[in-house]
């Protein structure tokens, strides 16, 4: 009966850490819509694990690194997150529980310097006691970071979580081994002095992580705010290329409704000299200028149909056949500035892409509309001088070298502030873009 007690006591102790942990994670990530078997059955299974772990030594490094793989699992199975934070928030977690753990234990000590800790240790009922304070310390102390992170938010760059992987590990190493001095000093009664040394110690190594977790979270945040600083300034661009492109297309309309009259009197005269070729080849020359310019594509949707008509118009003085496909979804729910960029960055890359092609018979680039069940596919396919594998990274011929990838990211960026997919491939010289946007 005994024995039942003691690892009823461990198991709960298990139980509220696993607990406690999913608190921290539903801070920071969604949870994974699974089955709820699976779920409970994932939870408990993952309890008795770390529960088992328990056995042997109270503290160990092995343990530790056990702790975080285990934690790491369950987190990528229950929650969504970046997959490289999974184990930021695992470490993160592993280190609070060591801190708190230590520092519970010193104090016990600080307060009661004339019990034996191996005797304390060993009364199942005030370990259970130390236990649970520690697990309400570290609650508390989730909560307070959870407060205050923007981890959710951000996009941490490989150099940055590099530098926190490893002030974490360090952390824990130095836990460790004071929780292991700490361990062989309690062969007699315990001494006061070595416990404060312990917990000043211990909440040092917690300040200093937290102001070096701090200072890398904001340099992070800088970095991304000025990445969306270039996508914004990009957009921007795009705009204005569009709206210019837009006015000199008009700016053509009204000069040849200008020349109209003036035309009909030159094709009148060549009639009434009874010209009939040249009065043929007069009206050839103008229809073809004004086919030139003709903005005859329509798919559904008003900025749509501006930025591809001056883009089959800008493709079509490069000698690059420009085919438009389908209809675009009434239901789509998009802002038009997101449409122009997404459509303007697509198919300005078509374009610079097309044009590289020697041949001009093989310069050609389509656009296709399609609704596929709740979602909009747009997929943009073009010509191209050569394949491009996979796993390669898309090279640009633009000057402004130094921009090259905001174009692509500005799509990716649009494609999941909306829930959708973008994907690329390339196969007999021909690109393809497919960008799938679900209906709401």
């Amino acid at each position: 009966m005994h024995e039942i007690y003691r690892v009823g006591l461990e198991w709960m102790m298990c139980l509220s850490e696993l607990i406690i942990f999913c608190v921290f994670m539903s801070k920071h990530c969604k949870k994974r819509k699974i089955n709820l078997v699976g779920e409970l059955f994932l939870f408990f299974g993952t309890v008795t694990l770390l529960y088992v772990k328990m056995y042997g030594k109270v503290f160990t490094l092995i343990k530790v690194l056990m702790s975080v793989l285990m934690l790491t699992v369950y987190g990528m199975t229950i929650f969504k997150a970046k997959k490289h934070m999974y184990l930021i928030y695992a470490g993160i977690y592993v280190l609070l529980v060591a801190l708190s753990d230590t520092v519970c234990t010193s104090t016990v000590g600080i307060l009661f310097p004339n019990i034996v800790m191996k005797n304390l240790m060993e009364a199942y009922g005030m370990r259970y006691i130390i236990g649970m304070i520690s697990k309400v310390l570290i609650l508390c102390l989730v909560l307070i970071i959870s407060s205050k992170s923007e981890m959710a938010s951000k996009s941490y760059l490989k150099t940055n979580l590099h530098i926190l992987l490893l002030v974490f590990l360090i952390s824990i190493i130095c836990l460790y081994s004071l929780f292991e001095i700490k361990q062989n000093h309690y062969i007699g009664y315990v001494e006061k002095e070595i416990d404060i040394l312990v917990c000043v110690i211990s909440l040092t190594i917690f300040v200093t992580d937290v102001i070096i977790y701090w200072a890398i979270s904001q340099l992070n945040v800088k970095m991304n705010k000025e990445k969306e600083y270039d996508l914004i300034q990009y957009q921007n661009e795009l705009l204005t290329k569009a709206v210019l492109e837009q006015k000199e297309i008009e700016k053509e309309w009204r000069k040849n409704r200008h020349d109209f009259n003036n035309h009909i009197s030159c094709i009148d005269m060549l009639l009434q000299m009874e010209n009939i070729p040249k009065a043929r080849v007069y009206i050839q020359n103008l229809t073809n200028s004004w086919q030139k310019n003709d903005l005859n594509i329509h798919i559904g949707n008003e900025i749509a149909d501006a930025v591809i008509n001056q883009k089959a118009v800008h493709a079509k003085n490069l000698k690059i056949d420009f085919l438009v496909f389908g209809q675009m979804d009434e239901r789509i729910h998009i802002e038009d500035m997101d449409l122009c960029a997404l459509l303007s960055n697509s198919l300005d890359n078509a374009i610079e892409a097309a044009k590289q092609v020697p041949e001009m018979k093989d310069r050609k680039i389509e656009i296709i509309f399609s609704t596929k069940s709740e979602s909009m596919l747009i997929e943009v396919k073009n010509s191209v001088k050569e394949n491009i594998a996979a796993k390669e990274q898309l090279t640009t011929t633009k000057k402004d070298r130094k921009r090259h990838g905001i174009g692509m990211m500005s799509m990716q960026t649009t494609t999941s502030k909306y829930g959708g997919v973008l994907e690329w491939y390339c196969e007999d010289y021909q690109f393809h873009l497919n960008i799938e946007l679900p209906i709401s």
